[in-house]
């Protein structure tokens, strides 16, 4: 991956087989489980940029099984994720960088980068030309809010739609230096609130589906005071899903197989999410 965006970037010829072959290699893994979705939820590696594009790709995979994609619209999705934001690459550095507020200009040229990614991605030869369409088309918006051309609605690709989605809800789930980490039910009541018209219903509403409000593998803080490890999602209550109990309200480990089914549980809630690493078995 980073020889192939650093080919993109320079202009150098790329070969369309590495980010094949990583798209495959997310698919595969989504078809067997929820491995790579547990991993969303673990603190972030040192680059944080090849990070934030694994994430969108895993997440937007997700979705794109969710609504039955095939294979090979599965893999122009996952290959378009990886590669949605190659042309922040092309912006400088100072602008990137800057802690103040940004000028009128340097808002414009952030607001350019889509066409950089398009031109970029274009230019590989044996790369379907969705996939540039779509790099091109991750920041528009369905009420036409969007940019760089204020597309509107069925004027926008799909697989566009859902790498957006998907980057808003990778970008706030993990930490950033000016903030801590989003819980997700935190960023799903966001993404509801605030980008409602920016995405079609129906997209939101697998992203709900297939991540859950409280994915698998997030661990959670409880009312009673006790930690826990989500183990199982309920699709008909997001809000309420089983958890395996870490330890007690009083900081001690429980040695014992005890399990919240949250729908079962009325006086007990989730009050804050945490990140774990491994998923305790049920």
């Amino acid at each position: 991956m980073k020889t192939f965006l650093l080919q993109l970037i320079i202009g150098e010829k790329a070969d369309p087989s590495v980010i094949k072959d990583a798209s495959d290699r997310i698919i595969t893994s989504l078809r067997q489980g929820d491995e790579l979705i547990n991993a969303l939820f673990t603190p972030g590696g040192s680059n944080y940029i090849l990070r934030h594009l694994r994430d969108v790709a895993i997440v937007s995979g997700k979705i794109g099984l969710s609504l039955g994609y095939d294979i090979h619209q599965m893999e122009e999705l996952v290959m378009a994720a990886l590669i949605h934001d190659v042309g922040m690459f092309k912006v400088p550095a100072e602008i990137l960088s800057k802690k103040g507020k940004l000028t009128v200009e340097e808002i414009g040229r952030i607001k350019d980068h889509p066409k950089d990614s398009f031109q970029m991605v274009s230019a590989v030869e044996g790369l379907s030309p969705v996939i540039a369409e779509v790099v091109g088309q991750e920041h528009e918006r369905e009420d036409g809010s969007g940019y760089p051309k204020q597309l509107k609605g069925d004027e926008i690709h799909e697989y566009a739609k859902i790498i957006g989605l998907s980057d808003i809800y990778v970008a706030m789930i993990q930490p950033r230096p000016q903030r801590g980490r989003i819980p997700p039910f935190e960023v799903i009541k966001d993404i509801i609130k605030v980008n409602r018209s920016h995405f079609p219903d129906y997209l939101i509403k697998a992203m709900i589906n297939e991540l859950s409000v409280f994915p698998v593998g997030v661990m959670v803080r409880l009312n009673t005071g006790d930690i826990g490890c989500v183990v199982r999602t309920n699709k008909l209550a997001p809000l309420r899903p089983v958890v395996k109990l870490i330890k007690d309200n009083r900081g001690h480990d429980i040695s014992v197989n005890k399990v919240y089914d949250l729908m079962r549980e009325n006086l007990i809630k989730i009050e804050d999410t945490f990140f774990q690493a491994k998923t305790p078995k049920s």
